[in-house]
């Protein structure tokens, strides 16, 4: 226990993930986010920890990485941290990129309705947003 121990364990956090909240707290600056892999667990962490200034910056750093490979990703992620931005990004990049997305399956859940929400703002930003 921390009041024992005088320790606090963070046991969803990688070190790397502490090492760059912990630089953002006290140099107010992203670290080392150019992996996207990275900036997701960053983005995470800083959700759950209240660190929106460092959540809002993960959310642009990922919106700008937006590709075919992990868009839908990003959104199912953006969805779980209510990530405004990065979702909002991520639904109009599967709108415009739909004709080319090869890699979709983080909103396919064979036999669940977990993201059925997410497929029909999909639908609904194709519309909004689609090649013509």
């Amino acid at each position: 226990m921390e009041t024992e121990t005088g320790r606090c364990e963070l046991p969803d956090v990688s070190t790397e993930t502490l090492d760059t909240l912990l630089h953002f707290m006290y140099y107010n600056c992203t670290k080392d986010l150019a992996s996207t892999e990275h900036a997701e667990d960053v983005l995470v962490a800083a959700d759950k920890y209240q660190m929106n200034d460092l959540k809002e910056a993960c959310e642009r750093i990922l919106a700008v990485n937006l590709d075919e490979e992990n868009g839908a990703e990003l959104l199912v992620l953006a969805d779980e941290v209510s990530a405004k931005y990065l979702k909002n990004a991520a639904l109009r990049h599967i709108a415009v990129s739909l004709p080319v997305m090869e890699n979709c399956s983080h909103l396919e859940k064979t036999g669940e309705t977990a993201h059925m929400e997410l497929v029909k703002e999909v639908l609904t930003a194709v519309g909004r947003w689609g090649v013509k």
